[in-house]
């Protein structure tokens, strides 16, 4: 058994660039650097998307994350390769993760007309899988504690720095989530007798970000920051450089 608390550490960064005057024929190289900023950039804080909230995005972020249903995970893929598992093809939206490294993965395509999900840094803390279960009240005080912690956030997208993150704190927000039968978010991370369940209440805070469908081509997303959890300090930064596919006709 895991002692009390669930980390779910999302940070992401883009720098994103894209060049949409090349040749359409061609296929983009992610190994090549965007060679100019564009204009992407995320939506409001305070701006909805598909109805949702950034705080109700980051729910949904939350528990894309913990569907896995192998031990294959985007928050673990090395290349970028991997970041297409377990997303929803009718979602109007394609959810990015943190990395297990600084180096910048280029593998990754995402479909067109995706909106895009940035976790820049989040904190779930819950009882799922401990020795010793805490109340509500721990669960949510230690979230907005964790959430206090955070500092030196940092989010680039094309190349261009994202100003004011602040305004994109959430939380604490109760929440609850389900785990599909073993291999799952909790067996191949080392606790293997959490089994299939919905876990409620959960609790969630941190910074995320919402940007609206890029235009097709190369786009490069830096972020992360530093939280203080249980007296530890956890770094986050992830850098991603990604094809973002032509619509189909």
């Amino acid at each position: 058994m895991r002692k009390a608390g669930t980390i779910l550490l999302a940070v992401v960064t883009w720098s994103a660039c894209a060049d949409a005057s090349g040749d359409a024929d061609k296929e983009p190289d992610p190994n090549d650097p965007p060679p100019i900023v564009s204009s992407w950039a995320p939506l409001a804080a305070d701006q909805t998307y598909e109805g949702k909230t950034l705080g109700e995005w980051a729910i949904e972020y939350g528990r894309w994350s913990y569907s896995q249903t192998s031990c294959d995970s985007p928050a673990f893929d090395q290349d970028g390769s991997l970041c297409g598992l377990y997303q929803d093809p009718e979602s109007p939206v394609f959810f990015f993760d943190y990395s297990p490294t600084e180096r910048m993965r280029t593998k990754c395509r995402v479909p067109a007309g995706k909106a895009i999900v940035v976790p820049i840094l989040t904190f779930s803390y819950d009882n799922a899988g401990v020795d010793d279960p805490v109340g509500e009240d721990e669960l949510r005080g230690a979230t907005k504690v964790t959430l206090e912690s955070m500092r030196d956030l940092k989010l680039k997208v094309d190349n261009r720095t994202v100003r004011d993150l602040a305004e994109r704190a959430f939380g604490p927000i109760a929440w609850d989530y389900k785990l599909p039968p073993a291999p799952n978010w909790y067996s191949c991370n080392g606790t293997d007798d959490v089994g299939e369940m919905t876990v409620n209440p959960s609790f969630m805070s941190g910074y995320v970000a919402v940007f609206p469908p890029p235009d097709p081509g190369i786009h490069e997303l830096q972020y992360g920051g530093v939280m203080t959890w249980a007296d530890d300090d956890y770094a986050i930064d992830t850098r991603t450089r990604f094809i973002v596919e032509q619509a189909r006709e």
